[in-house]
């Protein structure tokens, strides 16, 4: 099957991590132009994350919407809770194309033991983003489907057989 996916590509003020590529992981941009953009209506949705701004362009989505592509948003509980209350007052352009996902690790303690292990973090910021997590977790019930995360290939397999069932 041909999904016909786009990925979005998040917009964020954190730093890029090893690896990470401006304009293939994410748009890195400083506070600044962050903080303008919001004001200029760009962003479909936007939050705050540990101490970062992260947004979702637009004009991308409405872009790839209108030419006939699903969407992929990559987004936290904050962000996707804007997207769905969007949907459901009607300011969204599309609102029978809102398929939502919630990747749940199988415990907290695997969700640690992943986080040391990319080893990209200070403790702090791992206890931080541990704290998050067990908050957002409280949520995976506002979804349409929970996947429980296990490796990349599984998480992906998952996914495509929920959009394959959506389309069909």
């Amino acid at each position: 099957w041909d999904l016909n996916i786009r990925r979005v590509i998040t917009c964020t003020t954190r730093g890029p991590r090893t690896g990470e590529e401006d304009g293939r992981d994410y748009c890195f941009l400083t506070r600044e132009e962050f903080e303008r953009r919001i004001a200029a209506g760009d962003f479909l949705e936007h939050a705050q994350y540990n101490g970062h701004y992260y947004g979702t362009p637009r004009r991308f989505v409405e872009e790839q919407l209108a030419a006939g592509h699903d969407v992929l948003l990559a987004i936290e509980v904050q962000g996707a809770t804007k997207v769905m209350e969007m949907v459901r007052s009607g300011r969204f352009p599309y609102p029978d194309s809102l398929v939502t996902l919630f990747l749940v690790p199988p415990t907290l303690a695997l969700l640690e033991q992943r986080l040391r292990r990319r080893a990209q973090d200070d403790e702090a910021t791992i206890q931080k983003r541990l704290r998050s997590a067990e908050q957002e977790l409280a949520h995976w019930r506002e979804y349409d489907y929970a996947i429980v995360t296990g490796d990349i290939d599984h998480d992906v397999a998952h996914a495509k057989a929920i959009l394959i069932a959506e389309i069909c």
